[in-house]
């Protein structure tokens, strides 16, 4: 559960450091730092979501917050996607 929380105070950092920068103008620096952000909550999510369906020791509320809180960063990794594979190639044209 603890990753669950700490994946959605990651996901919470990201949107804040797009508010302050902007989504362009994007430093080397910010960017590395933007994807490690982005890559750790993603990680934390899928660790959250397999202890979450796995621990059977775990009682039932604690597994389905588990899996609840892992929701929003994997949500936000298949929409970047999408945006990478889909849409910039479109706007590119």
């Amino acid at each position: 559960m603890r990753t669950g929380v700490a994946s959605l105070l990651l996901l919470g950092l990201e949107v804040a450091m797009l508010l302050v920068t902007g989504a362009g103008d994007w430093s080397v620096t910010f960017a590395g730092l933007w994807y490690a952000v982005f890559g750790t909550a993603v990680a934390l999510a899928l660790t959250s979501l397999v202890s979450g369906l796995v621990l059977s020791s775990a009682p039932l509320d604690r597994r389905v917050g588990a899996v609840v809180m892992a929701v929003p960063a994997l949500v936000a990794a298949a929409l970047f996607v999408y945006f990478v594979v889909v849409v910039v190639p479109y706007i590119a044209d």
